[in-house]
């Protein structure tokens, strides 16, 4: 009780809380058993902000907005995503002696020395803790591991022993024109698939590139321009997750020596939509997929967000505003020329005029704009 004394007595002299607010949150406090700071915060007395920013105050460590830390595969690979969540604690920096750990429970006496026993890290090195809030810890958490394991847990799916039998059953019901159960939401090719779409977004990827080779699948994101090899599906499986792929992006599955294109639209688990671009072309190891990740909600069209310096923009706005002439936009894949012809379209874009595009393909969808799918036919 004395150290929720001493944080009410901080809020009160910060000017955060009134007396008469202590008083009630102190007399709600003996009800529930719950901490002071969590009383307040659910009297709505304070923010959850606030109370982590005393929080620290009150104990002498510094606060960290965890939303804001880069967590890379160094740093997520110290521990697992059970640990992290059980203790609620997340690996935020990685020094030669010291590992600085943002938690929303530095209360807890134990912690330090259960996670010695926890961390997956040589040598010597100390454990350094800050403060961030819970809702932030927890979002962050799910950000980095929570996708991870959910792929885990359908790559063990979509390895199981059972599944070979009962795919090419699917298959074959499939060529014969019947409706197979790689449509079917519990199938574990579609879980897959549907986790490798989340994760190609959650990780920012901008194109995810499957390629069998004889004894195993290589699966690879392009992420800010490079490509990153993932954990792949096991190799038995390549024909399965190919003909689930062709299928949802329009293509012919029984077509196995012909280069084909299609489109895929998906629904993310947050109700937001992506498209994918999916090209299929056949290889002597079995059908390479490439899939561009295009999607609209990570995208600004605005040519303000291209990052050009002021008077680069100002050149390229007077082109835009000429009545005439041409503009050439190239690079290297993935360098930014698709977002800058829309954000060049964009600027120009005007009720009042008639503007028409020929794209092949259609990647983002405008106002007022006439946009001409090529037909190759």
């Amino acid at each position: 009780m004395s150290d929720a004394k001493k944080l009410g007595q901080i809020l009160l002299e910060e000017g955060m809380i009134t007396e008469e607010q202590l008083e009630a949150a102190i007399e709600e406090q003996t009800k529930t058993s719950e901490s002071l700071g969590f009383v307040l915060v659910k009297m709505e007395y304070i923010t959850e902000d606030v109370l982590y920013h005393f929080l620290a105050m009150q104990i002498g460590v510094k606060f960290v907005d965890v939303a804001m830390v880069h967590i890379d595969d160094e740093l997520k690979g110290l521990m697992t995503a059970e640990t992290a969540k059980k203790y609620k604690v997340l690996p935020i920096e990685r020094k030669p002696d010291k590992i600085i750990l943002a938690t929303s429970n530095p209360m807890d006496p134990a912690l330090q020395m259960n996670l010695k026993f926890e961390i997956a890290a040589e040598g010597e090195y100390e454990l350094q803790f800050v403060v961030t809030t819970e809702s932030a810890l927890e979002e962050t958490i799910e950000k980095i591991y929570g996708q991870e394991s959910s792929l885990d847990d359908a790559m063990k799916e979509f390895g199981s022993d059972n599944l070979e039998i009962e795919i090419l059953e699917e298959l074959k019901s499939d060529e014969e024109g019947e409706e197979g159960d790689i449509e079917g939401e519990h199938s574990p090719v579609v879980k897959y698939v549907n986790y490798l779409f989340e994760d190609a977004v959650l990780k920012r990827a901008s194109d995810i590139h499957i390629n069998p080779y004889e004894k195993k699948i290589v699966l690879r994101y392009r992420i800010d321009g490079a490509l990153v090899e993932m954990p792949p599906p096991k190799i038995q499986f390549k024909k399965t997750l190919t003909s689930r792929l062709k299928l949802l992006s329009g293509m012919n599955i029984i077509e196995k020596r012909m280069p084909q294109d299609g489109r895929i639209r998906y629904t993310r688990t947050n109700g937001k939509i992506i498209d994918l671009r999916v090209s299929c072309v056949p290889s002597i190891w079995g059908e390479n997929i490439v899939m561009r990740v295009i999607n609209q909600e990570a995208v600004s069209l605005e040519l303000r967000d291209l990052g050009l310096f002021e008077d680069q923009l100002e050149i390229l706005k007077k082109g835009l505003e000429n009545p005439y002439g041409m503009v050439l936009i190239t690079g290297p894949t993935a360098c930014g020329k698709t977002t800058t012809v829309y954000g060049c379209i964009s600027y120009i874009n005007d009720p009042h005029l008639n503007i028409q595009t020929v794209e092949d393909p259609v990647e983002y969808r405008l106002p007022h704009i006439v946009q001409v799918q090529v037909n190759p036919a």
